[in-house]
């Protein structure tokens, strides 16, 4: 926003005058020559009503004749009392406008500055700085925190704090007994598949000899089969030729 002309043609004893801005302007005056009859009038045709929140802006009852000329953005001047006023332009009070325009010698602090920084703050970034801490603040109420964020513990919560540190404690203590739980049933596991590896090397040993025996056994059998052959044979020897004496 910038300034660019001002004019006031009547305001108390003010003599009508044009002023034309340019960058920095530098006003000076002796003693009662119009200096602060000039700011009244142009801090009235900016803001309009504004005797409330500039004391001592008070020493002519009417508005002052006039305009000031006002470049809001590049490009886009306005014409102020006419086309409205500073508040109409921008999300910001009179007494914001107050505290950003005018800042006399007799008054060189800014009242409610706190309060003024965080306000101006909030519009110009859209920001609710204000509003997101009393909803923290409600959100440590419901959860139980003090304003260092720590667990409260007092009668009315029950000693939320005490209860919270048994449970972490019980949690601790529960991942020691699972892990143990989780050693044990390996050392069981591992027990069986010992276990499991004899008994399988005991069956192995026993097909062998089970498959040794069967060898053996057919042996025998073959064996008696031949000697018994053998006999036949023997016993068949005194018939030799039989067949052919008969042909």
């Amino acid at each position: 926003m910038r300034i660019e002309q001002i004019q006031v043609q009547r305001y108390g004893p003010l003599q009508p005058l044009t002023v034309e801005l340019q960058g920095f302007n530098l006003f000076w005056a002796p003693n009662e020559n119009g200096k602060t009859l000039f700011l009244e009038a142009l801090l009235r045709l900016l803001l309009g009503n504004i005797r409330r929140t500039f004391p001592g802006i008070e020493r002519v009852s009417e508005q002052p004749e006039g305009y000031a000329v006002v470049q809001i953005k590049p490009g886009q001047p306005v014409k102020l009392p006419e086309e409205g006023t500073l508040g109409d332009f921008f999300d910001l009070g009179v007494l914001e406008f107050r505290n950003l325009l005018v800042i006399r010698n007799s008054d060189l602090h800014i009242p409610g500055e706190a309060v003024f920084f965080q306000t101006i703050t909030e519009r110009l970034t859209g920001m609710q700085a204000r509003k997101i801490q009393r909803i923290k603040e409600r959100l440590k109420r419901l959860g139980g925190f003090t304003s260092t964020m720590d667990v409260v513990n007092h009668r009315e919560s029950h000693y939320l704090k005490r209860r919270l540190q048994q449970a972490e404690e019980l949690l601790i203590e529960l991942s020691q007994l699972q892990a143990q739980a989780q050693e044990a049933r390996l050392s069981q596991r591992l027990k069986r598949l010992r276990e499991y590896r004899r008994r399988r090397q005991a069956l192995n040993r026993e097909l062998e000899r089970l498959e040794i025996a069967g060898v053996v056994q057919k042996y025998q059998t073959a064996a008696q089969e031949l000697s018994r052959y053998r006999e036949l044979s023997e016993q068949l020897k005194p018939f030799e030729g039989l067949d052919a004496d008969l042909a």
